[in-house]
């Protein structure tokens, strides 16, 4: 799903974009693109925020009984504000920008404010067959 929505609205310049694309082809790709279909603003930072709430999202879903829900937010901001630093220094491709660490930042807030205030964590409950 997060490829999808790459694809549809993620820049066109990251090693990502060009590997789907020449693996799917550019006609199949630009029927699914949104160009201008979007606000920039939203074009350019929601699949980055989207990454970054699924990303807080997994490491809860998989790791809440192991870990401490804040070192869980931790990783996952530390993660997120990696990939705009290794933009920066241009060890991989993409474009820093202070407005996707800030969007990607609220989203991994709001994923773990979810989880961690408004769902409840999963419970098993064991089930005996005895009466």
């Amino acid at each position: 799903m997060g490829l999808l929505v790459y694809l549809c609205i993620g820049s066109t310049q990251t090693g990502l974009f060009l590997f789907t694309s020449n693996l799917l082809g550019p006609e199949l790709v630009s029927l699914i693109r949104l160009e201008g279909s979007l606000p920039l603003f939203i074009q350019f930072h929601l699949a980055d925020s989207l990454w970054a709430f699924a990303l807080t999202s997994t490491l809860y879903l998989l790791l809440y009984n192991e870990m401490q829900r804040m070192k869980l937010l931790i990783i996952a901001v530390v993660a997120s504000a990696s990939f705009e630093l290794l933009q920066y220094v241009n060890l991989i491709g993409g474009t820093a920008d202070l407005f996707d660490l800030g969007f990607m930042l609220a989203a991994s807030g709001l994923a773990y404010f979810l989880f961690s205030k408004k769902l409840l964590p999963c419970e098993t409950t064991s089930y005996s067959s005895e009466p």
